[in-house]
C-alpha cells in the first residue's frame, strides 16, 4: 500500500515540481500558446476576408463578362442588321443601275434603228428618184419631141419628187 499512500515529503516535492511547471507554463508557455492561437485566428480571419474579397471581385468580373457578352451580342446583331441593309441597298442599286443600263441600251438601239430606217428611206427615195428620172427621160425622149413640153414635164416631176 505504499504505492497508494505516498509520503509527505514526496507529496511536497511533487507539489513544488507541479507548481514550478505550472508557473513556467503560466509565465512563458500559455502566453506563447495564446499568442500563437491569436496569430492563427488573425491569419484565418484575414484569409476569410481575402477569400470574400476575391469572391466579390470574381462576381464583379462575372457581371462584367456578362455585360461584355451582351454588348458583343448586341454589336453582332447591329453588324448583321447593317450588313443586311447594305446588301439590300447594293441589290437595289444594282437593279436600278441594270435597269437604267437596259433602258439606255434600248434607247440607243431604237435611235440606231431610227437612223438606219431614215437612211434606208432616203436611200430608197434617192434610188426611186433616180429611176423615175431615168424612166421619165426615156418616156420624154420618145413621146415628146418638143423641148417646151419636155421642160414642163420635167418641172412637174421635180415638184412631185420634192413634195
Amino acid at each position: 500500500m505504499d504505492l497508494l499512500l505516498p509520503e509527505v515529503g514526496t507529496l511536497i516535492w511533487m507539489l513544488i515540481a507541479v507548481g514550478i511547471v505550472f508557473f513556467i507554463l503560466i509565465k512563458w508557455g500559455f502566453p506563447m500558446i495564446t499568442k500563437s492561437v491569436d496569430q492563427r485566428k488573425e491569419y484565418i480571419d484575414a484569409s476569410i476576408e481575402k477569400a470574400e474579397q476575391a469572391n466579390s471581385r470574381l462576381e464583379g468580373i462575372r457581371q462584367e463578362c456578362s455585360d461584355l457578352l451582351d454588348q458583343a451580342k448586341k454589336e453582332r446583331a447591329d453588324i448583321l442588321q447593317d450588313a443586311a441593309r447594305l446588301r439590300q441597298e447594293i441589290l437595289q442599286s444594282a437593279q436600278q443601275e441594270s435597269k437604267e443600263q437596259g433602258e439606255k441600251i434600248i434607247a440607243q438601239a431604237k435611235a440606231q434603228i431610227e437612223i438606219e430606217r431614215e437612211e434606208a428611206i432616203r436611200s430608197i427615195r434617192a434610188e426611186i428618184a433616180t429611176l423615175s428620172v431615168a424612166v421619165a427621160q426615156k418616156l420624154v425622149e420618145k413621146e415628146l419631141d418638143d423641148s417646151k413640153e419636155q421642160k414642163d414635164l420635167t418641172n412637174k416631176l421635180i415638184d412631185q419628187i420634192v413634195k
